[in-house]
């Protein structure tokens, strides 16, 4: 049976299934199809179809949208062309194009291996920012190394190398976000994540309770904030994400170069402590009546954005009481105070609400 024989409720579940292009395609065809295609209906059919199963962290307020804006962000959202993937092949970065395999570039470690890595995906679609983590020999300095890749042309550009002292203590576990790095520090027992702004050469200290104070789990970094997991100060210690604005440390950026000559950790007394800044937002973990009052929680923390909402995202927050609680899992035979919780959050940093 020709298409245009079809009923408009059949080519409406049609459409349903169909990928963004294909209806746009479609609303092409001739009056009716565009009117069936365009209609608000469908749009927001499809944008709670992706948010139910969280490719959308958060439609609220969506209804609101007309059907033109609706597809403006759905189409600058999911950007037609390539797919890539970056992997760790034959002890080299490789960034591949998925549908066709191709090798679009390829990064090998100075000295043999990395430490670590980690890469931001632009919102065009197809520029990489990549941070690496080369080891050194025993002796030598520390290097990191922010590298933008155009996947289209596979052409790279060095944005930044910074080299540290390793009497300064060892530095891991990168994440990066625009132009923030944030590097994690220890040395003996002591702990802290170091908040580096690469383009303008300065740097912030957070200090950390924690046994593994890897920004990977208890920071991440969000157009001109930081959020950060961290146990209240005051009784009963309480675990708490905290959003900071960036432009209430101020004060507390220090000149890049003091970090590349340190032959120690950084002095105790410009190390940022969760009360020393007040924070935009607050959120108290807590599930059930039950508060994470642990000395030395199990965090980890994970951020989406909102591909349709400017300044909208998801956090995920996983808390369990200690490290014991790992183990139980497996064996499964937790008790209720040792069970780990899944926190979501709707998180808007420009408004300030956290729900």
């Amino acid at each position: 049976m020709p298409v245009h024989d079809l009923d408009e409720d059949i080519l409406a579940h049609i459409l349903l299934i169909s990928d963004i292009y294909t209806i746009l395609s479609f609303a092409r065809v001739n009056k009716s199809f565009r009117r069936l295609a365009l209609s608000k209906h469908l749009w927001l059919s499809l944008v709670l179809d992706l948010s139910s199963r969280y490719f959308i962290p958060d439609a609220h307020g969506i209804h609101d949208c007309t059907t033109s804006q609706l597809i403006a962000k759905m189409v600058g959202s999911f950007q037609a062309g390539s797919i890539f993937v970056a992997r760790l092949g034959s002890g080299n970065i490789q960034c591949c194009e998925v549908l066709t395999g191709n090798e679009v570039w390829t990064h090998a470690p100075k000295n043999g291996s990395f430490s670590s890595w980690e890469v931001e995906m632009l919102h065009d679609g197809h520029t990489a920012i990549f941070v690496f983590h080369d080891p050194l020999p025993i002796g030598l300095r520390q290097e990191f190394l922010i590298v933008q890749v155009d996947l289209t042309t596979g052409h790279s550009n060095e944005l930044c190398h910074l080299e540290f002292n390793t009497d300064a203590g060892l530095f891991y576990s990168p994440i990066i976000s625009g132009d923030l790095l944030a590097l994690g520090l220890t040395m003996g027992r002591e702990r802290m994540i170091v908040v580096v702004n690469w383009r303008e050469r300065k740097y912030a200290v957070f200090a950390s309770e924690y046994s593994d104070a890897s920004p990977n789990n208890y920071m991440t970094l969000v157009a001109g904030h930081i959020i950060l997991a961290a146990v209240a100060h005051e009784p009963p210690h309480d675990l708490r994400i905290l959003v900071y604005i960036l432009h209430s440390m101020a004060s507390r950026w220090r000149s890049l170069e003091e970090l590349f000559h340190n032959t120690g950790l950084p002095a105790e007394e410009i190390r940022i402590r969760p009360e020393d800044i007040s924070p935009i937002m607050v959120e108290r973990l807590e599930h059930n009546g039950r508060v994470f009052t642990d000395p030395y929680p199990r965090v980890v923390m994970r951020l989406y954005a909102n591909p349709i909402r400017h300044d909208a995202y998801k956090l995920i927050v996983y808390a369990s009481d200690s490290v014991r609680s790992r183990t139980n899992i497996f064996k499964q035979t937790f008790g209720e105070a040792s069970r780990p919780v899944f926190f979501t959050y709707a998180l808007n940093v420009g408004a300030g609400i956290f729900s």
